[in-house]
């Protein structure tokens, strides 16, 4: 007795391996259903390969490169536009003007008053000197060494617009500083902070190798110190801005009894 199977069913159970029994009446249909076998798996094998086939024919890589290139050089062709721009717009580093910041201090001796000049950029988000935390601490340390007694102490910002490079107009603010310092007649000048010394002093040399030395500029000493915003991220540097005003003011004190 044999199975009653038609010669798809068979096909499909030889191309799985498993061999079938069959009666001698069955022996006549046997080659057609030998000769399906290979028709379905021949059939199966293009739907196999055609996702191989297929795959380069559905990927556009070159488009996106070509766009960016596109935008690429648009940004390149418009980037000498905006530096011309930039240098037809002035300096970036200015100075503020001179504003007191004690102005109720008298000097106990008028015929040796000491003129500070007091440059440095203001805290952030302030539009005083002494706001802030940071102006807090400028005023204790200026009242600790007596500065807050001199009838001629006048702070000036240096005031940096967005996008400004330390020192790339350095040389200007240099001839504005020595006009400012002939028309207030100062006596020393202190500039606080690495941006503001690199803006007025442009020089290859680390601040921390600049800072505490006594320069000149148009014939007035110059010292550098630390900012106070920057003494307040690194506490330890207190000490040595204490020791740049004490020098400071035997500068101030040399300069205005010769």
């Amino acid at each position: 007795m044999s199975l009653d199977l038609d010669n798809r069913q068979r096909a499909m159970l030889r191309e799985m391996g498993i061999r079938l029994w069959q009666a001698p009446s069955d022996y006549a249909a046997a080659p057609e259903a030998t000769s399906a076998a290979p028709a379905r798996v021949e059939a199966q094998r293009p739907s196999q390969s055609s996702p191989v086939v297929a795959a380069p024919a559905t990927a556009p890589a070159p488009a996106p490169v070509a766009r960016s290139s596109q935008s690429t050089g648009a940004s390149a062709s418009t980037a000498p536009a905006t530096e011309e721009a930039e240098r037809q717009t002035g300096p970036v580093w200015q100075l503020g003007s001179p504003q007191p910041i004690y102005p109720a201090a008298t000097s106990p001796d008028p015929s040796t008053s000491i003129r500070w000049l007091l440059l440095a950029e203001l805290p952030h988000g302030a539009t005083q000197p002494l706001e802030g935390e940071a102006g807090q601490l400028l005023d204790n340390m200026l009242r600790a060494a007596g500065m807050h007694l001199d009838a001629g102490l006048k702070f000036v910002a240096v005031q940096r617009g967005r996008g400004a490079e330390p020192g790339s107009e350095g040389n200007d603010l240099q001839d504005q500083l020595a006009s400012l310092i002939d028309a207030e007649q100062a006596s020393v000048v202190l500039v606080m902070g690495r941006l503001a010394a690199q803006a007025l002093l442009p020089s290859p040399e680390p601040f921390a190798k600049r800072r505490g030395q006594a320069l000149v500029l148009n014939g007035r000493p110059l010292l550098l110190s630390n900012d106070a915003a920057y003494l307040l991220r690194n506490l330890p540097e207190k000490a040595k801005a204490w020791e740049d005003l004490c020098l400071a003011r035997t500068m101030a004190v040399q300069a205005t009894t010769h």
